[in-house]
This record gives C-alpha cells, sequence and structure tokens, in this order.
C-alpha cells in the first residue's frame, strides 16, 4: 500500500513545501545574470565614452565581483587632451595617470613679444644715438619694457641684452651731446675771432679791404706777424714784460693770499723769469686772412706758469708739520723761503697752450689785436 494512503484529509489541503532547489550542475542551468555597469558620467567632448562591462556567457559560471578599487580596463585608446586642458578623471575613482607637460615651443612664450621690441629698442638706441633725442628716448624705452618683462615673467637673454643696449645707447647719446657742444664753442670762437674787431695793438682802428688775388700772400704776412708778438711773449718787449709783472703780482695774490711783494720778490724778475724759455709753433693750416683784411692764426706754446709754481709751493707747505708753524709771519716766511724750490720744479715741467691771435690789415700792416694778445698772455702764463 502506497504512503499516500496514510494522509489524512486536512493534510491533503495544506500546501507542499516546496523542496531546496538544487545547485545547478555543468550547464543544467543558466547562471544569474550580472548587473551591467552604470555608464560614466560624460566629461567633455575630449573625454571617451567608458565601456560597458561584457556580459558573461549564460553558460559560464558566475565570476566573483572584481575588487572595489580596480578600474575596468577601457577598450577604446583615450584620447590625450588638448593644449592647456587637464587630463578628464577616470571613473571609479583612484588618480589620473600624470599626463605629459606641454612644452613652452607649442604654446609660445609669454610676453615675448616685449623682450624682444626691447632689443629691438635698445639696438636702434646704439645706432641713433647721434641723433640724442632718438637715441635717449629709444634707450628709456628698452630699459622700460626689458624690466616689465623680467617683472613678469622673469630673466631673459634679449630682455636683458635688450636693457644693456639701451644704456649703452643713452651713454653714447649724453657723449653725442657733447661733442656738439665742443664743436659749437670751437666754431663760435672761429666765428668770432674772423669778424671784425675795432682796438688793434698799438692802437691803429682802420682796416684796409683785400684784394682776393693777394691770400695767399697774405696769409703768409698774417704767420709772420703771429710770430712777432709770439716773440714779444718770449721776452722781446719791455712794454709786453711790464704787462706780465703787473698781471703776474695779482695772480699770484689770487693764489697764495701774498702778492710778490709781501714776499720780498721783484715781480719784474719774476715776469722775466716766466717769459724766459718760452717756445711755440704754428701750423700751415693754422692761418687764415680773408679779402676783408682780417687774419687768424693758431699757436701751441709751452712756457713756464704761475699754476706750475704754485701747485708745486702748495705741495712743500702741505708736508710741512702744522705745529711748527704758529704764526703769521712764520708762515709767509716759509712760503717765501719754499718759492724757489716751487719755481725750480715749474721750470722743470712747463706748461701747454693753443691760443688764437686776432689781426687785421692796418695802413698795409697786419696788427694783432690788443685784446686778443692780453688773453693769450693769461693763458700761457696762467694770469687769469
Amino acid at each position: 500500500m502506497s504512503d499516500n494512503s496514510n494522509v489524512s484529509p486536512d493534510d491533503s489541503r495544506k500546501p507542499v513545501e516546496p523542496a531546496e532547489p538544487v545547485e545547478p550542475v555543468g550547464s543544467v542551468e543558466p547562471a544569474e545574470p550580472v548587473k551591467p555597469a552604470e555608464p560614466a558620467e560624460p566629461v567633455g567632448p575630449a573625454e571617451p565614452a567608458k565601456p560597458k562591462a561584457p556580459a558573461p556567457s549564460p553558460q559560464s559560471p558566475t565570476p566573483p565581483p572584481p575588487p572595489p578599487a580596480s578600474a575596468p580596463v577601457p577598450l577604446v585608446q583615450p584620447v590625450p587632451p588638448a593644449p592647456g586642458q587637464s587630463a578628464p578623471m577616470p571613473s571609479g575613482g583612484g588618480y589620473a595617470p600624470p599626463q605629459p607637460s606641454v612644452p613652452p615651443s607649442a604654446s609660445g612664450a609669454p610676453g615675448s613679444g616685449k623682450a624682444v621690441a626691447a632689443l629691438v629698442c635698445g639696438i636702434a638706441a646704439i645706432v641713433l644715438s647721434g641723433t640724442v633725442i632718438l637715441g635717449i628716448g629709444l634707450g628709456i624705452a628698452a630699459i622700460v619694457l626689458a624690466s616689465q618683462f623680467v617683472k613678469s615673467f622673469g630673466k631673459d637673454g634679449k630682455a636683458t641684452g635688450g636693457k644693456v643696449c639701451g644704456i649703452v645707447g643713452i651713454v653714447l647719446s649724453v657723449l653725442a651731446i657733447v661733442a656738439y657742444l665742443m664743436f659749437g664753442a670751437f666754431v663760435m670762437m672761429v666765428i668770432e675771432h674772423s669778424g671784425s674787431h675795432g682796438a688793434v695793438y698799438g692802437g691803429a682802428t682802420e682796416v684796409v679791404p683785400l684784394d682776393s688775388s693777394d691770400i695767399d700772400t697774405e696769409v703768409e704776412a698774417v704767420r709772420s706777424a703771429a710770430e712777432g708778438a709770439l716773440g714779444k711773449m718770449a721776452g722781446g718787449d719791455a712794454g709786453v714784460a711790464a704787462l706780465v709783472a703787473e698781471k703776474a703780482e695779482g695772480a699770484f695774490e689770487s693764489s697764495t693770499g701774498y702778492t710778490l711783494t709781501d714776499l720780498g720778490i721783484d715781480p719784474a724778475e719774476f715776469a722775466a723769469w716766466l717769459m724766459e724759455d718760452l717756445t711755440f709753433s704754428i701750423d700751415d693750416n693754422d692761418v687764415y686772412a680773408d679779402s676783408g683784411g682780417v687774419g687768424l692764426a693758431f699757436a701751441t706754446v709751452e712756457a713756464r706758469s704761475i699754476y706750475g709754481v704754485t701747485e708745486a709751493l702748495y705741495e712743500e707747505l702741505l708736508a710741512l708739520d702744522g705745529d711748527a708753524v704758529a704764526s703769521e709771519e712764520e708762515w709767509k716766511a716759509k712760503v717765501a723761503e719754499l718759492l724757489p724750490q716751487a719755481q725750480s720744479q715749474a721750470a722743470a715741467e712747463k706748461s701747454e697752450s693753443y691760443v688764437a691771435l686776432d689781426f687785421a690789415l692796418v695802413n698795409g700792416v697786419w696788427t694783432v689785436d690788443e685784446d686778443s694778445f692780453e688773453n693769450a698772455l693769461d693763458q700761457v702764463f696762467g694770469l687769469w
């Protein structure tokens, strides 16, 4: 008799409890499908879409879940970010691999145009330094541009070169100003000396015009007159010697505080000593004459000078012990004592001067201008 005969009517109405499922063996029952991975959040057009994980084969058993820290391997080669754009962060956590930096040549050095402009302005400042204004202006511009670039982006060879060139351009422009001023002063002196003159040495004032055909002859006559005037400076004229003695008395007092007479020195003897051993030379191209009866001569003169005497005297006085000279009289006596030694030193080291003498043709004779002659005396012997 079967076992069903022992079941009561009440038990037959109860639901039958299902039996435990049997673990599939082999390929009898398909495995539970794995939940597909969530799509990655779009980051931008440059970021590749995250691929979905492939669904497992229904015949394969369910693989163990991957570790949470590892990210799925993309099946598509990621596109490198555009220059200036940061690399997208991969989904699933972790750090993005370091991206290669963009070389400066790819994006261009920032502000490089300002460094180039500084270099161009500096070079132009040197080239145009002779114009003075442009040289200084471009030099300043080069320095300003170079300083701004270095302040913003750091040191750069072009900026440094532009700054150096700008400084050189400014210096050359300043030197050009000095040269122009000196040349202008020389031209003004020549023009002044070439003009008409009133008083001439000896008191004559009448100037006789020349025939242009006689210019070469008159140039030689002016040279001869200049040599005669310079010869008077060498002690060949009593009137000139007296004038030198008078001027020397005042010039020595201005330099030392004592006159030659205060020190027991005869001014005439001192003047004769100054004028002794004077030498001069006149070049062929340093004599001029025009048809208006006006002449000009330049000469190089070497002579003893009060400047040389006082300079040597000061050196001797500075070497003295200050306590050894107690009174004004002792000091004056010491100056008089050291003066001959200073004169000897000045005689050994003569001063060189470049003088100009003006001439006018008066009654057929070239006569030196009195003012220019006295100026030459002051310049040669230091009688200012």
